[in-house]
């Protein structure tokens, strides 16, 4: 039983030495122009050992944001039921603490990556949650109308210097919410 709890710490360890060094670079390079040599040498693997772990250079990126995320509803999960409100301001503390990686992915262009697969943070959200993943066409669509604009809402946000806190981020967009577009004019 020990053998098989080291040899897992050592799997951890070394997916996050991956995990390190791919993010590392990308803040030098572009991740287009990524190697997995590179991504190796810089996490002093060699290139069986990560495909031992991993398959691409994506599959490295999507686990680390997993590392993030997983964690994040966890953590949401133990607070309860929240209000709207309340959710919002926490998902946005949560990428205000992400705010170097996030913009990081806007300049290698990796940001619609994130938008991609969000349905699929959804659902690992959902399930930790205990709640039902399969929806109708009308549950799809609402989904894809919100998750498209809570995107471009953090977009946007990203871009400013310094970036509004969460709660005055919040207010904007509950703004929007509860007035509608009359709320721009």
């Amino acid at each position: 039983m020990a053998k098989m709890k080291n040899n897992n710490q050592q799997v951890a360890t070394t997916k996050k030495w991956i995990m390190q060094a791919l993010i590392e670079l990308m803040q030098a390079d572009e991740f287009n122009k990524l190697t997995i040599s590179q991504i190796a040498s810089q996490a002093e693997i060699d290139r069986r050992t990560f495909y031992r772990h991993f398959k691409t250079k994506e599959e490295v990126l999507d686990q680390y944001i997993l590392s993030l995320v997983v964690p994040h509803f966890q953590s949401l999960v133990q607070q309860g039921q929240l209000s709207e409100r309340q959710l919002t301001v926490c998902h946005f503390q949560f990428l205000t603490e992400q705010l170097a990686f996030l913009r990081l992915l806007k300049r290698q262009n990796l940001f619609a990556h994130l938008l991609q697969n969000y349905q699929g943070y959804i659902q690992i959200f959902q399930e930790m949650r205990g709640l039902p993943t399969e929806k109708d066409n009308s549950d799809r669509f609402r989904l894809a109308f919100k998750t498209g604009g809570f995107w471009n809402i953090v977009s946007e946000w990203l871009e400013d210097e310094p970036v509004k806190s969460p709660e005055e981020i919040t207010a904007i967009v509950h703004q929007f919410l509860e007035k509608g577009i009359d709320s721009l004019c």
